[in-house]
């Protein structure tokens, strides 16, 4: 008998690796559409040019691409809410104010795909737009910062709707085009900020009396910093991380879930009985944990005795290469894109699947893993790997966990080897 002919397509796997790894760091190159609507009703969406996919940096004088003149804000965003279904997959542009994570809780849910998920409000509605590092860093604006909400912009992006029906903007283009600054854009509305009060509130009785009644709504605290729970005031674990904090007020105390840049710029010491008579001045969104346990979810904190600054990232247009040893690792973070890459045409051959996630500290990093046909080889392949998946396959927004060995040429997971993993949920554990 002759030699048996060995497969071609294991040949390909280490190319479809760096090819797929590739393709989820490049942009994508839109078009624009532009949005109208007549006094009539009729919606008329007309394409144009496409626009630079590189992010524009403008300064606060800075016009609008298209007309040359300051723009006012657009009344969009309420069509693409009331009507997603029509609006998924068209490109629509929007001029609108910069809200953060949701500073003012004119969206009122959580970030559809990455907690880095921003928002923008024009003259009729408020819409989360899908976190980017390059893009949010191009910006320079700051997510926890009220006073940026004064900033008017100009994006260009697709609608996507959520797993959970969430209608959402994943940015193609975006710019400062008005705002604080020489000359001033289409006037503010007028939204309540957070409370400058100094005294001591008595608040959080009232939230864990009735936390039901205050899931997701906004509150302002200010109480005393306790760190982790150090005078056993709540008398529970941490709901969301083993960094959570408590603060006090004079009805009872509360878990606020940690977030690293708000710890650090309080510069307050969470294992130090010294620090528990500081005032704190919380500003932040009631929430359950998966007890039942009710914490806040800060969006601005500071000293009540004195502002303390949040800090702000350089502005820089490169990704950022998380800090992983070379070798066996493991990561976690929220799945950002992704999805099969194994080219057209192949039958009965393994399967490359790659996805671009985003950790705790926004760098980007692609996990892939290879499924293979039912064969004796490939169950011996399969049977190296655990892939325990919430909802059978890996979605964009889930919450992934994995092991496997780091490719630091090609900032790649490769999960592969007997004992690697990956785990996904659908938050956060």
């Amino acid at each position: 008998m002759g030699r048996r002919q060995q497969p071609a397509w294991p040949a390909l796997l280490v190319g479809l690796l760096l090819v797929g790894c590739q393709a989820l760091a490049e942009d994508r190159g839109p078009g624009t559409t532009d949005v109208t609507r007549s006094p009539a009703g009729v919606i008329t969406v007309t394409s144009v040019a496409p626009h630079p996919t590189s992010v524009v940096l403008a300064t606060p004088s800075h016009t609008c691409p298209s007309d040359g003149l300051q723009p006012e804000s657009t009344g969009v965003i309420g069509l693409i809410l009331a009507e997603p279904d029509e609006y998924v997959g068209r490109e629509v542009t929007v001029v609108g104010y910069y809200r953060g994570w949701d500073l003012l809780g004119e969206v009122g849910t959580g970030p559809p795909v990455t907690r880095s998920d921003w928002v923008i409000a024009d003259s009729t509605g408020t819409i989360y737009v899908a976190g980017q590092h390059s893009f949010d860093q191009g910006l320079g604006l700051d997510p926890i910062s009220v006073e940026d909400t004064k900033w008017l912009l100009w994006l260009v992006g697709g609608v996507r709707v959520s797993q959970r029906g969430q209608p959402y903007i994943e940015p193609h283009q975006v710019e400062i085009v008005g705002g604080t600054g020489p000359r001033t854009a289409t006037p503010m509305p007028t939204y309540p900020v957070p409370s400058a009060e100094t005294r001591v509130t008595a608040v959080i009785g009232s939230i864990l009396a009735k936390p039901d009644e205050y899931v997701g709504r906004e509150v302002t605290v200010v109480g005393y910093y306790r760190g982790w729970d150090l005078l056993g005031e709540v008398g529970a674990g941490p709901p969301v991380t083993r960094s959570d904090w408590v603060i006090a007020d004079s009805t009872g105390a509360i878990y606020v879930e940690s977030r690293g840049a708000f710890d650090r710029a309080l510069g307050l010491d969470p294992s130090c009985a010294d620090d528990t008579g500081r005032v704190v001045r919380l500003f932040g969104v009631v929430k359950l944990g998966g007890a039942g346990q009710p914490y806040i979810q800060p969006r601005a904190v500071e000293i009540a005795e004195e502002v303390v600054p949040i800090p702000t990232p350089e502005p820089s247009s490169e990704r950022v290469t998380p800090t992983v040893d070379a070798g066996t690792a493991t990561t976690s973070g929220y799945v950002v894109t992704g999805g099969d890459i194994t080219p057209e045409g192949l039958v009965d051959a393994p399967r490359t699947f790659a996805y671009e996630v985003e950790r705790e500290d926004a760098s980007l990093i692609c996990v892939t893993y290879t499924a293979y046909p039912p064969s004796p080889f490939g169950g011996s392949e399969r049977s190296k790997i655990r892939l325990d998946l919430h909802a059978g396959t890996i979605l964009i927004g889930d919450y992934l966990e994995a092991r496997g060995r780091y490719d630091e040429s090609t900032n790649t997971l490769i999960v592969a080897e007997e004992g690697d993993y990956i785990t996904t949920r659908p938050e956060k554990p």
